[in-house]
């Protein structure tokens, strides 16, 4: 609005929705000056940090309405507004075209966002408003075949995880499909269905097919994960560099139920079938993609990488291609693997193993065959069986037959079942 404020200037009454782009000290939501009050600016466009800002950042939804700025702005003397439809405007001057809420990006939806009430996704143009209401309650309503090039919900991420711009909702894919969701950028980050998923957000019951083609922290689902996905199904192919996965790029959060047919491809280190970069939880998850990368390659993960990790009941088949430290579940464990096998063909230059490329942690009841892999038997976690004992239950033991697996071929997990 103004390019300096002296410090003992006044800045009162306004508000901002336009786009702050820069890096460095002094990027400010309104302006830089101690003295301000009842001023607001959109955080959807400003992107800035929301640390120390002058001003308070809000949503342009919130200002659409007049019950929230009664008593801030005079709508009696000064101001104008068509509630819910129109930001503020000044009176008795021609209504200027980006007031209105369509034109910022908002599509009209049914429900109210709430869990009672969520916000209801028929078309293209209702998905892409998400990123509008990144705090609200969404179920999609219908399969959506996309037609435009996709931009990730909540595709910019301040150095704060859980930040306004992250997506803190929750999306209920309700058992429909998106299908045909292209991102072709070599040089971004973030990259999926959505950019970033902020702790205690929730993506859910969602079929995903896509061809995403990025830098790092990329997957169909999310380029980054701290929040929950639960039983989402996901196919297509996904290239980057680092931190590749069929579902998500880093996971923080918990991966439950996941399935990946997924063909992942990293040039450099850290891709796998599910999760590229896993420091959080991957409970029952199912494998059937092929994965190809230099250095930690992995059906499930391409590196386990803190003591605080945990794989648990979940199986791969996919094939693994790698050049060091590959293995059928992970490339890299340094944390815990529980209740897992791997079918998979791995191919590899060096350091190639069943299970594990490389096992700094805890692996516990956890198999795999000479024969799918095609390796030496080096224990470097997990147990060499035959094929043969791998289709009979009383090899696992401990397993949980009643919960969680059905005994087919092989093991299957019971959750599948709902599916078929």
């Amino acid at each position: 609005m103004v390019s300096l404020v002296k410090e003992h200037g006044t800045i009162a009454n306004t508000y901002s929705i336009s786009e702050i782009i820069g890096s460095g000290y002094n990027l400010e939501g309104i302006g830089y000056t101690s003295n301000i009050r009842n001023s607001y600016f959109a955080a959807e466009h400003a992107k800035i940090s929301d640390a120390e800002l002058k001003g308070t950042y809000t949503t342009i939804k919130w200002l659409t309405s007049k019950e929230n700025l009664e008593g801030i702005f005079d709508f009696e003397n000064i101001w104008e507004i068509k509630d819910g439809e129109t930001l503020p405007y000044f009176k008795e001057m021609p209504i200027p075209d980006e007031v209105y809420i369509e034109k910022q990006g908002y599509i009209t939806m049914d429900g109210e966002g709430t869990l009672e009430n969520p916000y209801l996704i028929y078309t293209e143009e209702q998905l892409k408003s998400v990123n509008y209401y990144l705090t609200s309650y969404f179920k999609l309503m219908d399969n959506i075949e996309l037609k435009d090039e996709w931009t990730p919900i909540s595709s910019y991420v301040s150095s704060i995880s859980n930040s306004i711009w992250a997506f803190q909702g929750d999306f209920d894919g309700n058992s429909y499909k998106i299908s045909n969701l292209i991102i072709n950028n070599s040089t971004s980050e973030y990259q999926g269905f959505f950019g970033y998923i902020a702790k205690n957000a929730k993506v859910h019951n969602l079929e995903l097919e896509c061809n995403i083609s990025a830098k790092r922290n990329v997957g169909a689902i999310a380029g980054s994960n701290q929040g929950t996905i639960e039983n989402v199904k996901v196919e297509g192919s996904i290239i980057g560099n680092n931190n590749i996965g069929g579902l998500a790029g880093t996971n923080g959060g918990k991966i439950l139920k996941p399935y990946s047919s997924t063909e992942v491809t990293a040039s450099a280190s850290y891709a796998g079938g599910i999760v590229g970069y896993n420091s959080g939880t991957i409970e029952e998850a199912i494998n059937i993609g092929n994965i190809t990368a230099k250095n930690g390659v992995g059906g499930i993960v391409g590196t386990n990488q803190n003591i605080k990790t945990l794989i648990t009941n979940s199986y791969s088949t996919g094939n693994i291609i790698g050049q060091g430290f590959s293995g059928g579940i992970a490339g890299y464990n340094y944390g815990s693997v529980i209740n897992t096998y791997s079918l998979s063909k791995i191919s590899n230059v060096y350091n190639a193993r069943g299970l594990i490329g490389s096992n700094n942690g805890t692996v516990t009841n956890s198999y795999w065959t000479v024969e799918k892999a095609e390796v030496e038997d080096k224990n470097n976690g997990g147990m060499a069986i035959t094929l043969e004992q791998m289709k009979k239950q009383e090899t696992y033991e401990s397993w949980d037959f009643e919960n969680i697996w059905i005994m087919e071929e092989y093991p299957e997990l019971r959750w599948t079942q709902k599916i078929n």
